[in-house]
């Protein structure tokens, strides 16, 4: 009820300005909390919530599965709504984290000859991932298929590593498939 009351205020308070400033023809800038702020504010707020809460909330499960739990890497992934609070929150993670990195590169730590800004890969780890070639298990055969026909190449000699050791590796790459 009291908010019908400071709508019709409002819209008269609305009415009053506007014919002033059709009679001076010069744009009038309101006081930052004056009560039509506040009204255009509240119905801001309540449009984006209407808009907002319309948008499915999914959650996505992406784990692995391993045959040792004690092997399993689990991570999940819930897709929120757009204006949701912790998205915001992860937006500016990620700035930050992706700064630090610009931050790097300007330093000279990443190769300036590689455009896409790849960095050399320490002997310790290239040692690794060489120890590991040729190891690992086949694609099925219904993703060998149908990835080889998608991407128009054979991908038979395609390795899948899955251990505990290619995981930190992916890691310590910075590299997730």
């Amino acid at each position: 009820m009291d908010q019908q009351r400071v709508n019709k205020k409002s819209q008269s308070s609305d009415q009053q300005s506007l014919k002033r400033s059709e009679k001076s023809s010069s744009l009038v800038v309101g006081r930052a909390r004056d009560q039509e702020e506040v009204v255009a504010d509240e119905m801001a707020g309540k449009a984006l919530k209407d808009w907002v809460s319309a948008v499915p909330v999914q959650p996505v499960d992406v784990s692995r599965n391993f045959s040792d739990s004690s092997e399993a890497v689990r991570r999940s992934l819930t897709v929120g709504r757009a204006a949701d609070s912790e998205e915001l929150i992860a937006d500016e993670m990620a700035d930050r984290a992706l700064s630090q990195l610009r931050r790097k590169e300007s330093h000279g730590f990443a190769d300036a000859s590689d455009p896409l800004g790849g960095t050399q890969v320490d002997s310790g780890t290239e040692r690794q991932i060489s120890a590991l070639r040729g190891k690992g298990s086949s694609l099925r055969e219904r993703e060998l298929q149908g990835f080889s026909d998608a991407y128009g190449v054979d991908l038979s000699a395609t390795r899948v590593h899955d251990s505990p050791q290619a995981d930190d590796l992916s890691r310590n790459l910075q590299a997730d498939a």
